[in-house]
């Protein structure tokens, strides 16, 4: 408990900081060549780092308890997974679509790290403390949200910065 809440606090402040001020970020990162759609595979990729976060804990439980074959088919799904939904959306949406297919193939990762975790394990499902954790995930990206719109410094760096001091 103790690592997964350390885990999805760091992911979940750095998820919010990076994903509203994504564009910011890339007009900084590349200021002679972003566009929009820079910023917005950013905020594609930052969602994926935090389905990968996540997956760490449960990955680090699963190969302790010498469950490398059953994480292994998992991970194998995940890769024939990605193949299938790219060769479907690349051609029609290109980086975006590829952006969206690692997304999804890292959140069926997560749940599926989370399903082979709870089984082999035995651990039961705690349902106040997964309210809490959801609590928590909607109370930062919504005070992320309202923080970016209301922008108390014109330099967006100082704010990113304050944004992710506040929420530490």
């Amino acid at each position: 408990k103790s690592s997964h809440n350390l885990i999805l606090t760091i992911a979940t402040l750095i998820l919010a900081g990076t994903f509203f001020y994504r564009q910011e970020i890339m007009y900084f990162l590349y200021p002679l060549n972003a566009d929009s759609s820079y910023s917005e595979l950013l905020g594609y990729h930052m969602l994926s780092f935090f389905a990968i976060s996540l997956s760490y804990i449960y990955s680090t439980f699963l190969t302790s308890s010498n469950k490398l074959k059953q994480m292994n088919k998992l991970l194998f799904a995940g890769v024939l997974l990605n193949f299938v939904l790219n060769l479907f959306l690349i051609p029609s949406l290109g980086a975006k679509g590829a952006a969206i297919v690692t997304v999804g193939t890292q959140f069926f990762v997560l749940a599926g790290n989370y399903y082979l975790t709870q089984n082999i394990l035995e651990l039961k499902i705690d349902l106040p403390l997964l309210l809490k954790r959801s609590i928590f995930i909607v109370l930062i990206i919504t005070a992320a949200y309202f923080y970016q719109s209301f922008q108390p410094f014109s330099n967006w760096i100082i704010n990113l910065v304050l944004l992710e001091v506040a929420f530490l």
